[in-house]
Parts: C-alpha cells; structure tokens; sequence
C-alpha cells in the first residue's frame, strides 16, 4: 500500500538566498560520461525543500496514477524503478522507464483548466518518489537556478529516450543503454525484469529482437540472468555504445 510522509520543510524558495538556490548550486560536471550515470541528485535533494512536497512509498506493481485521472501534481522518483505507459486498443503498453531524478506525471504542467494524466505510471519496484502539486511546482519554478536544474534534467531524459529510439535496428545496443540509463542499482550493478514484451515495448522491437539480443549479451559475458532479472555490471556495459551515441539523434 501507498504510504504518504508529509515533508516537513518550511523555507521560503524566492531567490537567490533560497535553500533551493543553495541546493541547486551543487552541480556535478554534465558533460562527463560517468555522470551521466550517475545519480543526479541536484534536483532531487530541490524538490525535497519544496514547502508541501509529499514522500510516497509504493510496492512494486503498484499504480502512481491511472490515465484520465485528474493531474494534480509530478512525480519525481527517489528510489527504485516506474514504468509509464499508454492504452492502446485497451491495452497497456510500457512507453518509458523513470529511474531515480526522473519526473513522470507532466501532465499537471499542461496549460489546461483541469489537466489529466494521458496515461498510467506504475513502480516495477518498490519505489519512492515526491509528489509535488502543480501550485508548490509553481512557487519553486520562481528560483531560476530550480528553473535550470529542471530543465537540465529534462533534456537529459529527452535526449536518451532518443538515443533509445536511434539503435531500435541494433537491439543488443538497445538493450546496453536500457541498462545503463535506466537499470536498477543493486549490490553494485544494474538490473531491470527479463520480461521480454516490457523490454521489447520499450526498445521498440519484436520479442523475437529482444530474444536474440539478450543471447548476444549473454554469449559475450555482459549480462547474466538471475531471478528474473537481467543484469550487469556497468563496465560491462561500455562496449556496446561510445560517446558519439549521445548525439546519434541530432544527426540528419
């Protein structure tokens, strides 16, 4: 079950002598490889400071929110993994994942009398995020150092998802930068479900695609099945994609 823990922090978030400001100073380089793994933890620790922000606690399997329901607010996850999704011809269909500093529910910003969620967000694990309403997002946005880590933070999922989307011909790859971007850290490396129709819906591919792609990686030692998990350590991982894959997607 959901459990809410309502965030006692009372500061004012004007700039620039905001804790937010403060916080938000506190910048990893963005352009090195290995921080882009990293947990970017600027925009996370923000949004606790956020007067009225809400920590939330769910089990895995457990529904965020449903699509139509009523967009009261974003979601930014703490710990653990969600999956976002569409319905399409009733069924649900994986489009994304959101890992820790990730946001979902974006739909609460949408300039509309009374926003709804387009679609669901469910935790793949136990998760926690911070659930901050579309007026507390407002009052934070008037900090222009929160209004560039937000951003920064967008752009950085933008940019994978297109990256994804680019080695949609080259599976093995897709699989690689799954892992790498959005896996779950766990006794020192990654792991995400061996559902092959999840991985498959995310990538973009066939089952069949997704099949072949986890034997080349298992074949050549990168990842291992455990559990129902497929997993890797992130060296492991560097082989399959170089720098230049970051910008594949700019590319004509």
């Amino acid at each position: 079950m959901a459990q809410i823990v309502k965030s006692t922090w009372k500061s004012p978030t004007s700039c620039p002598s905001c804790e937010i400001s403060k916080q938000c100073a506190r910048r990893e380089n963005p352009f090195r490889m290995e921080q882009d793994r990293m947990p970017q933890n600027a925009l996370l620790e923000s949004v606790k400071r956020i007067p009225g922000a809400l920590k939330i606690r769910y089990d895995a399997g457990e529904l965020l929110f449903q699509a139509g329901a009523f967009a009261a607010g974003v979601y930014v996850v703490e710990d653990g993994l969600v999956v976002r999704g569409f319905y399409r011809e009733g069924n649900a269909t994986p489009a994304f994942l959101a890992a820790p500093g990730d946001l979902v529910g974006v739909e609460a910003w949408m300039a509309e009398p009374a926003p709804r969620y387009r679609g669901f967000a469910r935790s793949l694990t136990p998760t926690r995020v911070w659930f901050v309403s579309f007026q507390d997002w407002a009052k934070a946005l008037a900090c222009f150092e929160f209004q560039k880590l937000l951003l920064d933070r967008l752009a950085r999922a933008l940019l994978n998802r297109e990256v994804l989307r680019s080695l949609v011909g080259e599976p093995e790859r897709a699989l690689a930068w799954l892992l790498w971007h959005w896996g779950e850290p766990k006794s020192g490396r990654l792991r995400l479900p061996a559902n092959a129709s999840l991985l498959a819906s995310l990538i973009g591919c066939s089952r069949n695609a997704v099949g072949r792609a986890l034997e080349i990686l298992l074949q050549e030692g990168a990842v291992e099945l455990e559990s129902g998990w497929v997993v890797s350590f992130p060296e492991a991982l560097r082989a399959y994609f170089f720098e230049e894959v970051a910008t594949a997607s700019l590319r004509g």
